[in-house]
């Protein structure tokens, strides 16, 4: 089934099948197919047949997702519990019958006989089991196997597949466990009655086969009749694609019965036909197509430009042709979607921008889960199609590697991968559905291209079972944003002044703002007479004027951080924390993009203001200070959690730590620097909504304090280039600490109290640094409080206690990933800084008040916190000088 499979018994039956075709005298000048290759397969079919003359699959595939692709199919559940007798797989028993009455004749010798026992035995089996199946799948395949080898039960299996077919209004004859939506027709002006497109259904590629094998049976017992021809009617009604139906199976088993179909109608001897096609959208355009004994295999393709309204055909003469009509569109809402009868996975795929300036580099995160649990326990073979922004590459070999990854971490069920410009095409043995399995792969840019579309798509479905399918969209705004120069990023880039250091001849609107007020400021002063002295004035005046403009220009173009001394840089990361996140963690950090990858922008009312934004496109500005970040899908209860809630494991992928610097400028050399970590959700604490007996709780428990995004952090304030003070935040209060040179840690100074109850919070007496100069942090479990020692930390008193439990777990080393911010609340951000001027909550408004908040304060669900101003404000501006 795949590149490095073990041997199957399901696959080579199948092959030895459509090699066994190839057999026919017609093909030997094409192609020929070596006996002793036939032989072998048969002989490894027959070790596979158990006492009772059923067959099973190889121990490599005993209770896999194999047998689910079986057992969605009708096929027996080969999987077996201690003590219970090993059940047989009734269609791959019929499968296997049919290979073995074609293969025979070209058998020879030992084979040949233990053949043709292994096909007596089998079909013994399946004439004893025939009265008992109620499948439709499995009543079909059997009973075309039954009369194919002109069994005696023939009749009693054609009588059970006839008593269990299903029929279309329009009289389209077809089997599957529930019925099969055909195309719907729709009239219009009570004249004409137009074909609509078919949509996917639950058992698509189930029917298809099914009706296959139904329509074989009737060919090789009646031959061509009504029931035949309504038969032929439905498959052709259900094609999904131009040369193929749903899945690879389903199709070859329809092609097959149709291909017998024409043969036995004779249609090759009395096709000619003239077909007429005229398009709407192109009045008095008119397309003739011919066709003849001659091209009865052709396929006859006609573009229609401009599409909008209808296709015309009129047919004359005789014959049969199906006629399709393809069309495709582009969508950026996920709305527009083709959507699946029903959710088969779950699928995110994020990306990330970790490890370049130019996001020359794209850390692809891949996340899938099978959602459909009811029909199994995961799915079968999955293939995940993801489109790559253009410019951008993964090499196989890379790929390749990506695989192994995966394979070795969470994803063992990756097995294999195709890269290709456009594309990248993953293929797994199955998806589980316990819980998102992820995996991670980068991709690198080949050649500079801007303004990127803002969104692409990523595509799973089942193999064998397409109409199982997810699509989601992959926002790519901040890839979009990018202009040419950032894009190429090198001094050879022409008329990029940032990096060709070329001063561009036009300057922005809000530097030429600047600009022309002081024109005459600088004018005025210098005497107004002539001689050498204006003469060097003018020019003294031209040079201020030019160092304006270049000064304003290269600010413009330069990064925050660029901004800053590198003294205060090298501080900045030389003090960063480690943070300590505990060992049962459940909430994640995140970057501020995945977060707003799943929330929508809403106004106090809950009317939607903003989709698919980002840090880029997000409405900013003072009228957001009514609005809110709202999960898609709505929350429905104010405990409800939310899969994306997990956040970003920071063991796994780079999480980074957004540090907002203020520069006092002043005669101590102040400078404030807030090291701030985002989290999509914080878990609150579990309380006691009754009465406590006995230390424990004599009623329900119930969480509350809960909220959607949430904001820590921890500051440090420097003065003339030392650190001298640390702030460690919990929760909506925290403690401040001074630097000890001495002990070479932070010692308590003082302590806010928790705002509910107002009572004293014991907080840790000294911040300690590891590393050098890291301040070792540890943070609540899932609360995310911040404190500087582990244990469990008390900050609340109620008629319980309320504790943070901190503990040393998954280990996040901040300095690795700084997302550095010069911060003044008068300048206005743009690009990756657009989101810092929205004023709104980061959450969803509280939810679940009521008694709750009575005892505790707190609602099930409080409001999200909210970011405006992020600037460093946990010391006093109090220098003495």
């Amino acid at each position: 089934m795949w590149h490095f499979s073990k041997p199957s018994v399901w696959v080579t039956a199948w092959v030895v099948r459509v090699v066994m075709a190839a057999q026919l005298e017609d093909w030997e000048n094409q192609i020929y197919i070596e006996p002793r290759f036939v032989s072998s397969s048969v002989s490894y079919l027959i070790k596979h047949q158990d006492d009772q003359g059923g067959f099973h699959e190889s121990i490599h595939y005993r209770n896999t997702s194999l047998l689910y692709t079986m057992n969605f199919k009708g096929w027996s559940d080969g999987s077996t519990s201690e003590g219970e007798e090993e059940q047989p797989l009734v269609a791959l028993t019929a499968l296997i019958v049919m290979v073995l009455h074609e293969a025979l004749p070209t058998l020879t010798g030992n084979v040949h006989a233990d053949a043709l026992q292994a096909k007596l035995r089998a079909v013994s089996l399946l004439e004893r089991v025939v009265e008992q199946l109620w499948d439709p799948y499995e009543v079909a395949i059997t009973t075309y196997a039954l009369t194919l080898v002109d069994s005696p039960e023939k009749d009693v299996a054609y009588s059970i597949l006839q008593s269990i077919s299903r029929k279309t209004s329009g009289g389209g004859l077809y089997w599957s466990r529930d019925e099969v939506n055909s195309n719907e027709r729709q009239s219009q002006n009570n004249q004409r009655n137009f074909l609509l497109p078919k949509e996917s259904d639950h058992w698509d590629s189930y029917a298809i086969e099914s009706t296959g094998y139904g329509l074989l049976t009737m060919l090789l017992r009646e031959g061509v009749t009504p029931r035949a021809e309504s038969t032929v009617r439905w498959l052709t009604s259900v094609r999904e694609w131009d040369l193929a139906f749903s899945g690879t199976v389903d199709t070859v088993v329809a092609l097959m019965a149709l291909a017998e179909y024409s043969y036995r109608a004779r249609l090759r001897e009395v096709t000619r036909m003239n077909v007429r096609v005229e398009a709407s959208s192109s009045p008095g355009l008119v397309h003739t197509v011919v066709i003849t004994n001659q091209s009865i295999a052709a396929i006859h393709n006609i573009k229609v430009p401009r599409p909008w309204g209808h296709v015309s055909l009129e047919a004359k003469g005789s014959g049969q042709a199906v006629a399709q009509l393809e069309m495709t569109w582009g969508v950026d809402l996920p709305r527009y979607l083709r959507k699946a009868p029903r959710k088969y996975f779950d699928l995110r795929v994020t990306e990330t921008f970790p490890f370049s300036r130019n996001k020359s580099i794209i850390a692809t995160r891949v996340c899938v889960r099978w959602a459909a649990e009811d029909l199994s326990a995961s799915s079968h073979a999955a293939f995940l199609e993801v489109d790559v922004a253009t410019g951008y590459f993964l090499s196989q070999p890379e790929s390749n590697k990506a695989v192994r990854k995966a394979h070795a971490q969470d994803m063992p069920m990756l097995i294999d991968v195709k890269a290709t410009p456009n594309t990248m095409y993953w293929q797994f043995t199955h998806i589980p559905g316990d819980r998102s399995r992820c995996f991670t792969y980068d991709l690198r840019r080949q050649h500079p291209v801007a303004n990127l579309t803002q969104v692409r798509a990523a595509h799973i479905f089942e193999l064998f079972a397409p109409e199982h399918f997810e699509t989601t969209m992959i926002n790519a705004s901040s890839l979009s944003a990018l202009d040419i120069c950032e894009v190429c990023g090198s001094y050879q880039c022409p008329y990029c002044p940032s990096y060709s250091g070329r001063s561009s001849t036009l300057l922005p609107h809000h530097t030429m703002l600047l600009l022309f007020p002081m024109l005459p400021s600088l004018l005025i002063p210098f005497p107004q007479q002539p001689g050498i002295l204006t003469t060097m004035a003018l020019k003294v005046k031209c040079a201020v004027v030019l160092f304006l403009v270049v000064m304003v220009t290269l600010v413009e173009a330069q990064s925050p951080s660029s901004r800053l001394s590198n003294d205060v840089v090298t501080i900045i990361e030389q003090w960063a924390p480690l943070i300590w996140l505990h060992p049962e963690e459940m909430f994640f950090p995140s970057t501020v993009d995945f977060h707003l990858e799943h929330v929508e922008v809403r106004d106090e009312n809950e009317t939607t203001i903003q989709e698919f934004q980002d840090r880029y496109t997000i409405v900013t500005g003072p009228d957001t200070r009514s609005y809110h970040l709202n999960t898609v899908p709505n929350l429905t209860c104010g405990d409800c959690l939310l899969e994306w809630f997990g956040g970003q494991n920071v063991s796994q992928e780079s999480v980074p730590t957004y540090v907002f610097v203020k520069d006092y400028q002043d005669a101590c050399g102040t400078v404030d620097v807030a090291y701030r970590s985002f989290y999509p959700y914080n878990y609150g604490k579990d309380v006691c909504v009754e009465v406590m007996l006995g230390g424990e709780c004599d009623g329900i428990m119930q969480s509350f304090g809960n909220h959607v995004g949430d904001w820590e952090h921890y500051s440090i304030r420097i003065r003339n280039g030392s650190v001298t003070d640390c702030y460690v935040s919990v929760h909506s209060f925290g403690a401040w600490y001074t630097w000890n040179q001495t002990n070479n840690n932070f010692q308590f100074v003082d302590g806010e109290q928790s705002r509910i109850n107002l009572i004293n919070v014991t907080y840790p007496e000294t911040v300690e640094v590891v590393n050098g100069f890291h301040a070792e942090l540890f943070s609540a479990n899932g609360s995310h409080g911040l404190w500087s020692a582990e244990g469990t930390h008390e900050y609340v008193h109620l008629p319980i206690h309320l504790q943070d439990q901190a503990q040393r777990g998954y280990q996040w080393r901040t300095w690795e990933n700084l997302d550095i911010v010069l911060w003044d609340p008068d300048t206005e951000y743009l690009g990756e800084q657009h989101y810092l001027d929205y004023r709104g909550k980061w959450g969803n408004l509280e939810m679940g008040c009521g008694i709750i908040e009575t005892v505790s304060g707190e609602c099930i669900l409080g409001n999200g916190p909210g970011l405006w101003q992020p600037g460093p404000g946990d010391f006093a501006d109090d220098c003495p000088l």
